[in-house]
């Protein structure tokens, strides 16, 4: 008995966990919708991310993962990425180190305390030419 009881609580915690890694990416994917969607006015966006980060930006939402930098519109860095940004494209990472130290990152979407924050750098927004809608202005800085 006491068997059966440590299998289903271990079943019942595993279900959680997974079910926190759904609502997690849910969340980020909507995110990224969004304001992606907002920063460029086009029907379908090119990213350029590596494999770990295509569940973030699924092709429902209008987003395409290409496999070269140079045929995207945006490129999303992760803080495990192991990718080398480029250095022409706009950059979006998901933690404020990489926010404030790499250059050409136009937003960041990382989580502090448990709390989701969204930072926006207008001044690489502007170089750029990205729209910046009003629903965006409180994230800008």
């Amino acid at each position: 008995m006491k068997l059966l009881w440590i299998v289903f609580l271990t079943l019942l915690a595993e279900a959680q966990i997974t079910n926190v890694d759904i609502k997690t990416i849910t969340y980020e994917r909507k995110i990224y919708n969004k304001v992606l969607h907002t920063l460029y006015v086009k029907p379908t966006i090119n990213v350029y991310t590596d494999k770990k980060n295509y569940i973030r930006f699924p092709k429902e939402n209008n987003f395409n993962i290409v496999d070269k930098c140079d045929q995207s519109d945006v490129v999303f860095l992760s803080y495990e990425s192991s990718l080398v940004y480029c250095a022409d494209k706009p950059i979006f990472v998901d933690n404020y180190n990489d926010f404030i130290s790499i250059p050409n990152v136009i937003g960041a979407f990382y989580y502090r305390k448990g709390r989701p924050q969204l930072k926006l750098n207008k001044d690489y927004i502007n170089q750029f030419d990205l729209n910046i809608d009003k629903s965006l202005l409180k994230y800008v800085e």
